[in-house]
């Protein structure tokens, strides 16, 4: 089955949900400032340790429980895995952290859709997911 959503509609869901997800980091590190202020300046680690469970939580839960994030619903696609089934936690939990490396190195991962018969983007691949049209 060949995905039917192209680059430039998935590059609008990421545009949409980093506005979220940054949207959600500055409010908990907000959070964290007023819970400790005063104390000993920890805000580098206690960043980390508050944002980064935000966003994985983020994406893998609306990816199993919706099969969307925000931002794949206002483009109008959803997730699936190759077979046609729902997504398992460790099926989203693999395709989030393999898509952090398709971004990292210089977003090569997302550009391999233009070279992909199935028009998948390498964490895709991967994760054996496919993107869908609804």
């Amino acid at each position: 089955m060949k995905s039917n959503v192209n680059f430039f509609r998935r590059l609008g869901a990421i545009t949409y949900d980093l506005f979220i997800v940054f949207s959600l980091i500055l409010f908990l590190d907000v959070i964290a400032v007023i819970v400790f202020i005063g104390k000993e300046d920890t805000s580098g680690i206690l960043f980390y340790l508050v944002t980064l469970p935000a966003i994985y939580y983020y994406y893998v839960f609306s990816w199993v429980i919706r099969g969307q994030t925000v931002g794949m619903m206002a483009w109008k696609f959803k997730i699936q895995t190759t077979d046609n089934k729902k997504l398992s936690y460790t099926i989203a939990s693999k395709r989030l952290v393999f898509s952090w490396f398709s971004f990292a190195f210089f977003g090569l991962g997302y550009f391999y859709q233009f070279i992909d018969k199935e028009n998948d983007a390498l964490h895709d691949k991967i994760s054996k997911t496919k993107l869908l049209m609804k």
